[in-house]
């Protein structure tokens, strides 16, 4: 048997580790994938069903052979995860990531051989059984470099990408934060007061939760996410976040307004824009 072409090692096998194991396997069976994970259970799994060919619990025995490192913990574990990595990787090693923030990590992580990215892909289930081969499919990942991060270890973080399906590009961490608060963020901050003010609403009736309209999943499938995870981006991605969440209030004031006021025409107004919006940002390039 010959040398592996790479050898790549992912910290957290959950969803997004997991799914990329699984994308770098299908594309090339002779990457050399390396889990790392503080649960046992995870990479038993993760063995098992051959997303990983290596398991590790301690981070410093499993980056020792790696090319490259990829850090899929929630966000809060990134930079303290990362920094281990950086020393206890050969001097070659890239180390990157896939959280949802990127302008707190990339700052303190300002080293040569650190890349920030963040997959702009997901489902609302989480660890490694809910891993898939094709969540990365012509999705695109969002490429954010540090002002020390060296050309070639950009350009090995996407090639990693581009192995794995998806499309790069690359975004000022700071201008990521932004666009995340309004395409991610806030949909995910929406989705989870609206299920609790369904919850609330069902104490005058009490029949709702047997009824599941069709409209409720669609709005509120995501509110299913993972709770830690989705605590730690709103924490670390606070101020977009909020910023994000003024200008959704301002805009459901005004359609409360029209309602209140029997104002038909401004509705229709506000719908039709609304149809407009939505085709611009799902049909943009």
């Amino acid at each position: 048997m010959g040398t592996p072409k790479q050898t790549v090692a992912i910290v957290g096998i959950g969803l997004i580790g997991g799914s990329l194991a699984r994308a770098l396997k299908r594309r090339d069976a002779t990457t050399h994938i390396v889990g790392v994970d503080s649960s046992a259970e995870h990479l038993a799994l993760a063995t098992e069903r051959g997303f990983i060919d290596e398991a590790h619990a301690e981070i410093r025995d499993g980056v020792a052979s790696a090319d490259v490192v990829v850090v899929a913990t929630p966000p809060r574990c990134v930079v303290d995860i990362a920094r281990e990595a950086l020393g206890a990787a050969r001097p070659s090693a890239v180390v990157t990531d896939v959280a949802s923030t990127k302008r707190a990590i990339v700052e303190a992580l300002d080293d040569p051989r650190f890349v920030g990215a963040h997959p702009i892909a997901g489902t609302e289930k989480s660890g490694p059984t809910a891993a898939l081969a094709d969540l990365f499919d012509a999705r695109v990942v969002i490429i954010t470099p540090g002002p020390k991060t060296s050309r070639e270890s950009v350009a090995s973080v996407e090639r990693l990408w581009k192995h794995a399906g998806a499309r790069s590009v690359r975004m000022d961490a700071a201008h990521h934060d932004r666009v995340v608060a309004a395409i991610s963020h806030l949909p995910h901050a929406i989705a989870y007061a609206l299920t609790l003010a369904v919850g609330s609403l069902s104490d005058s009736a009490p029949n709702l939760f047997g009824l599941g309209a069709g409209g409720f999943q669609d709005t509120t499938r995501i509110a299913s996410s993972n709770p830690e995870m989705w605590r730690d981006i709103f924490l670390e991605n606070r101020d977009e976040t909020l910023r994000a969440l003024d200008v959704f209030l301002a805009s459901l004031a005004n359609l409360r307004a029209a309602i209140e006021t029997r104002d038909a025409v401004a509705m229709e107004r506000l719908f039709e824009r609304t149809r407009t919006i939505r085709r611009r940002v799902l049909d943009a390039p």
